[in-house]
């Protein structure tokens, strides 16, 4: 897959950001911490969407709860 300029400008922005902090992944969150916390943006929570088989995604037409599986004797 060939890179795109996009593609090109977050890998460039990620990897100035990693080594401004020296890799350290503790010191990344604290500052990404940090600027949210003094963000004026409005953060918007929703409630999570119930799970149904329509949002899962998968031709199913029911969810399986449990299953119960009676033996059943071999004929010879």
């Amino acid at each position: 897959m060939a890179d795109d300029d996009i593609l090109q400008e977050i890998r460039a922005t990620r990897d100035a950001f990693a080594a401004k902090h020296n890799c350290d992944v503790r010191a990344m969150i604290a500052e990404l911490r940090s600027k949210d916390a003094t963000d004026s943006r409005l953060v918007v929570t929703l409630e999570p969407r119930p799970v149904t088989t329509s949002n899962l995604g998968i031709g199913i037409g029911a969810v399986v709860s449990s299953v119960s599986i009676e033996p059943t004797s071999i004929p010879s």
